[in-house]
Protein backbone atom coordinates (compact mmCIF):
# COMPACT_ATOMS: atom_id res chain seq x y z
CA UNK A 1 0.00 0.00 0.00
CA UNK A 2 1.20 2.82 -0.82
CA UNK A 3 0.33 4.73 2.13
CA UNK A 4 1.83 2.76 4.46
CA UNK A 5 4.73 4.32 5.61
CA UNK A 6 2.32 7.21 7.02
CA UNK A 7 0.57 5.44 8.72
CA UNK A 8 0.85 4.93 12.69
CA UNK A 9 1.62 0.96 14.33
CA UNK A 10 -2.51 1.24 15.40
CA UNK A 11 -3.85 2.54 12.63
CA UNK A 12 -5.79 0.15 10.41
CA UNK A 13 -7.18 0.65 7.15
CA UNK A 14 -10.87 -0.15 6.42
CA UNK A 15 -11.14 1.27 3.08
CA UNK A 16 -8.73 2.11 0.35
CA UNK A 17 -9.28 3.28 -3.35
CA UNK A 18 -8.24 5.36 -6.31
CA UNK A 19 -10.39 7.64 -8.67
CA UNK A 20 -11.58 7.34 -12.08
CA UNK A 21 -9.01 7.75 -14.25
CA UNK A 22 -11.57 8.93 -17.16
CA UNK A 23 -12.34 12.16 -18.01
CA UNK A 24 -15.64 12.98 -15.90
CA UNK A 25 -17.37 16.15 -15.74
CA UNK A 26 -18.51 17.52 -13.05
CA UNK A 27 -20.94 20.71 -11.91
CA UNK A 28 -18.48 23.56 -12.25
CA UNK A 29 -17.72 22.73 -15.89
CA UNK A 30 -20.83 24.28 -16.24
CA UNK A 31 -19.08 27.66 -16.44
CA UNK A 32 -15.90 26.41 -16.92
CA UNK A 33 -16.78 25.08 -20.48
CA UNK A 34 -18.34 27.99 -21.66
CA UNK A 35 -15.05 29.99 -20.36
CA UNK A 36 -12.37 28.25 -21.15
CA UNK A 37 -13.88 28.39 -25.01
CA UNK A 38 -14.65 32.22 -24.64
CA UNK A 39 -11.16 32.61 -23.21
CA UNK A 40 -9.52 29.92 -26.13
CA UNK A 41 -11.42 31.56 -29.23
CA UNK A 42 -10.79 35.05 -28.48
CA UNK A 43 -6.80 34.24 -27.72
CA UNK A 44 -6.61 32.68 -31.25
CA UNK A 45 -9.14 35.39 -32.66
CA UNK A 46 -6.69 37.88 -31.12
CA UNK A 47 -3.58 35.80 -32.45
CA UNK A 48 -4.47 35.34 -36.04
CA UNK A 49 -5.34 39.37 -36.23
CA UNK A 50 -1.74 40.80 -35.38
CA UNK A 51 -0.53 37.70 -37.59
CA UNK A 52 -2.08 39.03 -40.40
CA UNK A 53 -4.78 36.16 -41.13
CA UNK A 54 -8.08 38.31 -41.53
CA UNK A 55 -6.69 41.84 -42.16
CA UNK A 56 -3.44 43.05 -44.32
CA UNK A 57 -0.23 43.98 -42.29
CA UNK A 58 0.87 47.37 -41.72
CA UNK A 59 3.70 48.49 -43.70
CA UNK A 60 6.73 50.13 -41.64
CA UNK A 61 9.73 49.46 -39.37
CA UNK A 62 7.49 50.76 -36.48
CA UNK A 63 4.32 48.83 -37.44
CA UNK A 64 6.39 45.47 -37.93
CA UNK A 65 8.04 45.82 -34.30
CA UNK A 66 4.42 46.42 -33.00
CA UNK A 67 3.13 43.21 -34.66
CA UNK A 68 5.74 41.10 -33.34
CA UNK A 69 5.13 42.63 -29.69
CA UNK A 70 1.54 41.86 -30.24
CA UNK A 71 2.13 38.20 -31.61
CA UNK A 72 4.97 37.28 -28.52
CA UNK A 73 1.77 39.11 -26.27
CA UNK A 74 -1.03 36.94 -27.27
CA UNK A 75 1.51 33.41 -26.85
CA UNK A 76 1.02 32.80 -23.32
CA UNK A 77 -3.28 33.35 -23.61
CA UNK A 78 -3.34 30.90 -26.52
CA UNK A 79 -1.36 28.61 -24.36
CA UNK A 80 -3.66 28.92 -21.34
CA UNK A 81 -6.68 29.18 -23.54
CA UNK A 82 -5.80 25.24 -24.40
CA UNK A 83 -4.95 24.41 -21.45
CA UNK A 84 -8.44 25.32 -20.38
CA UNK A 85 -10.40 24.01 -22.95
CA UNK A 86 -8.20 20.48 -23.29
CA UNK A 87 -5.18 20.52 -21.26
CA UNK A 88 -6.70 20.59 -17.67
CA UNK A 89 -8.69 17.45 -18.59
CA UNK A 90 -5.46 15.62 -19.59
CA UNK A 91 -3.95 16.67 -16.79
CA UNK A 92 -6.73 15.57 -14.07
CA UNK A 93 -6.44 12.05 -15.93
CA UNK A 94 -2.46 11.74 -15.19
CA UNK A 95 -2.68 13.30 -11.81
CA UNK A 96 -6.01 10.79 -11.03
CA UNK A 97 -3.64 7.68 -11.39
CA UNK A 98 -1.22 8.49 -9.20
CA UNK A 99 -3.91 9.57 -6.61
CA UNK A 100 -5.06 6.87 -4.04
CA UNK A 101 -7.81 7.59 -0.98
CA UNK A 102 -7.21 5.78 2.32
CA UNK A 103 -9.84 5.76 5.23
CA UNK A 104 -8.41 4.29 8.43
CA UNK A 105 -9.83 4.13 11.67
CA UNK A 106 -8.36 7.65 12.88
CA UNK A 107 -7.73 10.07 9.86
CA UNK A 108 -8.45 10.31 6.37
CA UNK A 109 -5.50 10.41 3.77
CA UNK A 110 -5.12 11.52 -0.06
CA UNK A 111 -2.01 10.76 -1.32
CA UNK A 112 -0.47 12.02 -4.59
CA UNK A 113 2.45 11.51 -6.33
CA UNK A 114 3.62 14.13 -9.06
CA UNK A 115 6.90 14.26 -11.04
CA UNK A 116 9.07 15.27 -8.69
CA UNK A 117 7.40 15.23 -4.87
CA UNK A 118 5.36 13.22 -3.06
CA UNK A 119 2.46 15.19 -1.23
CA UNK A 120 0.16 13.31 1.45
CA UNK A 121 -2.75 15.17 3.20
CA UNK A 122 -4.49 13.70 6.20
CA UNK A 123 -7.22 14.47 9.23
CA UNK A 124 -8.48 13.17 11.71
CA UNK A 125 -12.07 11.96 11.52
CA UNK A 126 -13.60 13.64 14.31
CA UNK A 127 -12.28 17.61 12.71
CA UNK A 128 -14.33 17.14 9.51
CA UNK A 129 -17.64 19.21 9.78
CA UNK A 130 -19.67 17.58 7.23
CA UNK A 131 -19.87 15.51 3.98
CA UNK A 132 -21.23 16.86 0.94
CA UNK A 133 -21.52 14.12 -2.87
CA UNK A 134 -22.02 14.70 -5.76
CA UNK A 135 -22.97 12.43 -8.38
CA UNK A 136 -24.23 8.88 -8.89
CA UNK A 137 -22.70 6.40 -10.75
CA UNK A 138 -19.09 7.93 -10.24
CA UNK A 139 -19.01 11.32 -7.92
CA UNK A 140 -17.18 13.50 -5.56
CA UNK A 141 -17.27 13.75 -1.90
CA UNK A 142 -16.27 16.93 -0.72
CA UNK A 143 -14.81 17.44 3.09
CA UNK A 144 -16.76 20.75 4.09
CA UNK A 145 -19.21 23.17 1.93
CA UNK A 146 -18.52 22.99 -1.61
CA UNK A 147 -17.51 26.46 -3.23
CA UNK A 148 -18.49 27.27 -7.10
CA UNK A 149 -15.83 28.32 -9.21
CA UNK A 150 -17.15 31.99 -9.56
CA UNK A 151 -17.23 32.94 -6.03
CA UNK A 152 -16.74 36.22 -3.88
CA UNK A 153 -13.62 36.79 -1.60
CA UNK A 154 -15.14 35.11 1.22
CA UNK A 155 -15.44 31.83 -0.57
CA UNK A 156 -12.12 32.47 -1.49
CA UNK A 157 -11.18 32.83 2.18
CA UNK A 158 -12.70 29.69 3.15
CA UNK A 159 -10.89 27.90 0.56
CA UNK A 160 -7.73 28.34 2.32
CA UNK A 161 -8.94 27.12 5.87
CA UNK A 162 -8.30 23.15 6.35
CA UNK A 163 -10.88 20.96 5.13
CA UNK A 164 -12.76 23.76 3.21
CA UNK A 165 -10.91 22.16 0.08
CA UNK A 166 -10.98 18.63 0.54
CA UNK A 167 -12.30 15.79 -2.14
CA UNK A 168 -12.08 12.43 -2.81
CA UNK A 169 -13.02 13.57 -6.70
CA UNK A 170 -14.14 10.46 -9.06
CA UNK A 171 -14.56 7.72 -7.01
CA UNK A 172 -16.70 5.02 -9.28
CA UNK A 173 -20.05 3.40 -8.09
CA UNK A 174 -20.01 0.98 -5.03
CA UNK A 175 -16.84 2.18 -3.91
CA UNK A 176 -18.27 5.40 -3.82
CA UNK A 177 -21.17 4.13 -1.74
CA UNK A 178 -18.48 2.28 0.40
CA UNK A 179 -15.86 4.67 1.27
CA UNK A 180 -18.88 7.19 2.00
CA UNK A 181 -20.64 4.79 4.31
CA UNK A 182 -17.27 3.71 6.11
CA UNK A 183 -16.09 7.40 6.13
CA UNK A 184 -19.37 8.14 8.02
CA UNK A 185 -18.79 5.36 10.60
CA UNK A 186 -15.94 6.37 11.77
CA UNK A 187 -16.84 9.78 12.24
CA UNK A 188 -19.73 9.31 13.88
CA UNK A 189 -17.68 6.87 16.48
CA UNK A 190 -14.70 9.41 16.60
CA UNK A 191 -16.93 11.69 17.36
CA UNK A 192 -19.08 10.21 19.92
CA UNK A 193 -15.30 8.78 21.55
CA UNK A 194 -14.43 12.66 21.60
CA UNK A 195 -17.57 13.54 23.25
CA UNK A 196 -17.21 10.97 26.10
CA UNK A 197 -14.01 11.95 26.58
CA UNK A 198 -14.71 15.75 26.86
CA UNK A 199 -17.47 14.57 29.48
CA UNK A 200 -15.28 12.65 31.39
CA UNK A 201 -12.74 15.21 32.14
CA UNK A 202 -15.74 17.52 33.13
CA UNK A 203 -16.98 15.35 35.48
CA UNK A 204 -14.48 13.26 37.06
CA UNK A 205 -12.56 16.43 38.75
CA UNK A 206 -16.42 17.43 39.82
CA UNK A 207 -16.68 14.43 41.42
CA UNK A 208 -13.50 14.22 43.35
CA UNK A 209 -13.75 17.75 44.35
CA UNK A 210 -17.83 16.83 46.09
CA UNK A 211 -16.15 13.81 47.47
CA UNK A 212 -13.83 15.87 49.58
Amino acid sequence: MKVQPDLTSSERVYWAGIPNPRVIFHSDDWYAIPFSLLWGGFAIFWEGSVLGYWDHPQNGSSAGAFSLFMIVWGIPFVVIGQYLIWGRFLYDAWLKRRTYYVVTDRRVLILQEGWTHRKISATYLQEIPNIEGEGTATGTLWFGPKYPVIAGPRAEEAWLEPLQCWQCADICGSRRHRFSVSLDRRTTRASEEADHRRVANVVIPRTMTGSR
